[in-house]
């Protein structure tokens, strides 16, 4: 079985939960790595970039994954509304 892994996102937090949560829809399995969250839990002072966080899936399913992804990339990304669409999926703690 070839369990290698290759990135199919790099981009913003926001922006990956949105491309994991598609994968997931489609049942494709991945990986989030954050790395400035990683980088602050380990106490390094860094950069904040827009490009921390990557999303890999099995080398086995790439094609599969980047043609979803490029649909749903033509169809454009709306940082703003993804946001929301977050706050609303979030439970408040009363």
């Amino acid at each position: 079985m070839d369990n290698r892994i290759v990135e199919v996102f790099r981009g913003s937090a926001l922006h990956a939960e949105y491309v994991s949560k598609i994968l997931e829809d489609n049942g494709i399995e991945y990986m989030i790595r954050d790395f400035m969250r990683e980088g602050l839990i380990a106490g390094w002072v860094g950069s904040v970039s827009e490009e921390s966080t990557s999303v890999f899936v099995y080398e086995s399913v790439y094609d599969k994954a980047m043609d979803i992804l490029k649909g749903y990339e033509d169809a454009g990304f709306d940082e703003e509304e993804a946001a929301r669409e977050a706050a609303e999926e979030t439970p408040r703690e009363d």
